[in-house]
């Protein structure tokens, strides 16, 4: 209730980097300002700064707002490039002023979903935020958490990952993908990249789909950390929040800046039985 009685007014925020700023809607984005932004998800900040390299090209899959197109804009640098993937039209809107402001000329936008398959597909967007949105007519995480169980149902396009990344010409080093529970059907359209551009990948992995995008992502030759208590990932385990880093990467600098980032020690880095 105390959310619907907030104005729709945006305010603009300092980010955690140094010279970039946010603006955002106090009513659809609380979980950016409520606690300020260097509180929002701060492991998952550490591991993604950690993970990237100056010239890189990555994919930042439900890019919202723009809260990490920002900061990965910043952190690949001029020769880098950001491909940002939002298929809500108000979140687009923020993230097109955020970047702009920003002078994030690096980062292209993307108006689709992300799925296994390319087509037109229902999108339910939460009534409780309207911030968050996931395909199909079911609610959202947020909704269920939040929300009254009620969903805007509109449609939108989808396209794989690996499609996307042709059309771009982009060869991800790095992917992060926050689609409210529709990280497996991301990683479905992304075999391709998955085999080839090997890239580490940063994921939620919110809803049923999780122990599936675990399963997927082992069959990938990738080990997974839980952002959460640094532990390594077994079959049975069930994270928010993981870094995949593929197997024949896991002895090289950046993995072990990812490590440290996010505090793994040497005494966990098999995984757990199931």
């Amino acid at each position: 209730m105390a959310r619907r009685i907030l104005p729709r007014t945006t305010i603009r925020l300092s980010h955690v980097e140094p010279g970039v700023t946010l603006k955002v809607n106090l009513r659809r984005h609380v979980m950016f300002w409520s606690q300020g932004l260097a509180r929002f998800e701060p492991s998952t900040v550490r591991a993604i700064r950690a993970a990237i390299g100056e010239g890189d090209q990555v994919l930042d899959v439900g890019a919202n707002i723009g809260f990490f197109s920002t900061l990965l804009s910043r952190w690949v640098g001029d020769g880098g490039r950001v491909l940002a993937v939002e298929p809500e039209v108000e979140n687009r809107r923020l993230l097109r002023a955020n970047l702009e402001s920003n002078g994030c000329r690096n980062v292209t936008i993307c108006e689709c979903a992300v799925g296994s398959t390319p087509g037109i597909a229902e999108f339910s967007i939460d009534a409780a935020t309207g911030a968050t949105g996931r395909l199909g007519a079911e609610p959202t995480a947020s909704e269920i958490a939040v929300g009254t169980g009620k969903v805007q149902v509109v449609e939108t396009r989808v396209e794989t990952l690996d499609s996307l990344c042709e059309v771009y010409q982009i060869t991800p080093a790095f992917v992060k993908i926050d689609i409210e529970g529709d990280e497996i059907k991301a990683l479905e359209g992304a075999t391709r990249i998955l085999r080839t551009a090997r890239p580490i990948i940063v994921s939620e992995l919110s809803g049923l789909g999780g122990s599936e995008v675990i399963s997927l992502l082992s069959r990938e030759n990738y080990r997974m950390w839980d952002l959460e208590t640094s532990q390594s990932v077994g079959p049975e385990d069930r994270p928010f929040m993981v870094v995949a880093i593929p197997e024949e990467q896991e002895q090289g600098e950046r993995a072990r800046k990812i490590k440290a980032a996010i505090g793994v020690h040497s005494s966990s880095t098999g995984p757990r039985e199931g």
